[in-house]
C-alpha cells in the first residue's frame, strides 16, 4: 500500500469493505479468496491491483506510442518508394528520345542491308 500516492492511500483507507471486496472480484479474484481477507488484506490486494492497472495502462499508452512510431515509419517508407518510382519514370523519360533515335537509327540501317540485299539480288 506504500507504494500508491497518498491521494490514493486516503482514497483506499476511505472505501468501505464491501466496496473493497467488490472492486477485487471485479479486477478477477476469487470470490472466496476475497471474503476470506481481513481489512488490512484486502486494502493490500486493491493497492496491488490499482498498480497493476497503472503498469498496464503505462504499457498500453507505450504501445500506442510505439504503433504511431510504426506507422510514421512506414509513411517514411512509402514516400521514399514513391521517390524512387518519379525517379525511375523521370530516367526513363530521359531516355526515351534517346532510345528513340536508336530504334530510328537502327530500322534505317534495317533498310539499308535491304536495299543492298536488292541490288545484289538484281544484279544477278
Amino acid at each position: 500500500m506504500e507504494q500508491l500516492s497518498d491521494e490514493q492511500q486516503q482514497t483506499v483507507r476511505k472505501m468501505s469493505t464491501e466496496r473493497i471486496q467488490g472492486r477485487l472480484m471485479r479486477a478477477g479474484l476469487d470470490e472466496e479468496l476475497v471474503y476470506s481477507l481481513g481489512r488490512q488484506e484486502l486494502m493490500e490486494e486493491l493497492s496491488k491491483t490499482v498498480l497493476l492497472a497503472e503498469d498496464a495502462a503505462a504499457a498500453e499508452g507505450g504501445e500506442r506510442q510505439l504503433s504511431e512510431l510504426e506507422i510514421r515509419l512506414m509513411e517514411l517508407n512509402e514516400r521514399e518508394k514513391q521517390r524512387q518510382l518519379e525517379q525511375a519514370k523521370l530516367e526513363q523519360e530521359q531516355n526515351e528520345p534517346k532510345q528513340q533515335r536508336e530504334l530510328e537509327q537502327a530500322k534505317l540501317e534495317q533498310a539499308k542491308v535491304l536495299e543492298q540485299a536488292i541490288l545484289v539480288l538484281r544484279s544477278n
